[in-house]
């Protein structure tokens, strides 16, 4: 799971600086590169609550049957508090960056072409640091799910 988290993060990231390169040369193929932008980036954050979803509650189980340490259930459970909230806020700022997006496409050049550059830049930057923060703990928790 780590190999095809670390490649979605990568993949969202590289889409996500063409899709701001893209917006700045007015480049036609902008859109659709910021969409598909979005939906790996949104999909690699969703895949992070299923993965700290379900890796909780097959610890939970394994330690029980087998009389396992209980520390390992506090361990994942630390995974979600660290991770859910910078996966929400970076899915917030992408559907606002893109929605910022669609209304100025209808508004034309304006004040909030610079309004939604400046919010692109700043949800690839909370996008990167969160990949990076969920790619740890992913790489941690399997690290954990192994012992």
């Amino acid at each position: 799971m780590t190999g095809f988290f670390g490649f979605a993060a990568v993949l969202s990231s590289i889409l996500l600086g063409t899709s701001i390169a893209l917006g700045y040369l007015g480049h036609p193929y902008h859109l659709l590169v910021s969409l598909s932008a979005a939906f790996v980036a949104i999909s690699a954050h969703c895949l992070i609550f299923g993965i700290f979803t379900g890796a909780g509650k097959d610890t939970r189980e394994l330690v029980q049957d087998l009389h396992l340490n209980p520390e390992f259930v506090g361990q994942t459970k630390a995974f979600r508090k660290v991770n859910f909230p910078p996966a929400l806020y970076a899915i917030l700022l992408i559907l606002l960056t893109a929605i910022l997006g669609g209304a100025l496409s209808t508004a034309g050049s304006s004040i909030w072409g610079s309004v939604h550059g400046l919010l692109a830049w700043i949800t690839f930057a909370y996008n990167i640091k969160t990949f990076w923060l969920e790619f740890r703990s992913v790489r941690e928790n399997a690290a954990i799910l192994r012992k």
